[in-house]
């Protein structure tokens, strides 16, 4: 898949799993949503695109250690950053900033990359 480009922003793709092991259908489900949001981005409705990247993340949610699961926490801090960058383009900040706190309080293993994305929006940083 590639990334999307929507006035000057560029979307980033979801990481595929790879490997012997089987995928896990989170990651059929989490693609769907992924697409979807691209389309909803490309067309303009920006609002929409965040929420679908954050229930592609939700979805991508995987047990601790099981197979892909370091895929499935890459393709999370992927949505979390597209759902900004989405926000970004509506000039959602307050909601960007507000959801994004709560999903970097939720999902440890991406709270980095959601802070990192935060500070990205306007009066997002320290």
């Amino acid at each position: 898949m590639t990334s999307t480009v929507s006035d000057e922003i560029l979307l980033h793709a979801m990481p595929v799993p790879g490997g012997s092991e089987r995928i896990p259908y989170a990651f059929t489900e989490a693609e769907k949503l992924w697409q979807r949001s691209e389309t909803d981005f490309g067309q303009g409705n920006a609002i929409a695109a965040a929420a679908g990247f954050m229930s592609a993340a939700a979805k991508l949610r995987l047990p601790a250690g099981s197979a892909h699961d370091e895929t499935a926490i890459e393709a999370r801090c992927r949505a979390y950053e597209n759902a900004a960058l989405c926000w970004r383009s509506a000039r959602a900040y307050a909601l960007a900033k507000k959801t994004l706190e709560r999903a970097a309080a939720e999902d440890t293993a991406c709270a980095a990359a959601i802070r990192r994305a935060i500070a990205q929006l306007p009066g997002g940083g320290p």
